[in-house]
């Protein structure tokens, strides 16, 4: 599953790098690791961008992120299907 975040950049945010924004949103190392190798990981007003550039007051920041299938609800799902057959 593929999941998008959009941020939008306030006067408090001006001047931070991307990657400062992302961790004081509580980002880890490893999870600006995978933003960075992926093609078009974080746009920058729709322009791809690296986390070591600096943001502007009214910028928009996205970026996309594959989620790993919850294991939980996919056996959930199962066991639902399974019971709906018998």
């Amino acid at each position: 599953m593929k999941r998008t975040i959009i941020y939008h950049i306030n006067a408090e945010e001006d001047g931070l790098t991307i990657g400062q924004f992302l961790k004081r949103k509580k980002y880890t190392g490893q999870n600006l690791t995978q933003l960075k190798k992926r093609e078009q990981g974080i746009l920058l007003n729709s322009k791809p961008a690296y986390v070591i550039h600096k943001l502007a007051e009214g910028d928009t920041l996205k970026y996309s992120q594959r989620q790993k299938p919850n294991k939980i609800r996919l056996f959930g799902a199962l066991l639902f299907s399974l019971q709906v057959l018998l």
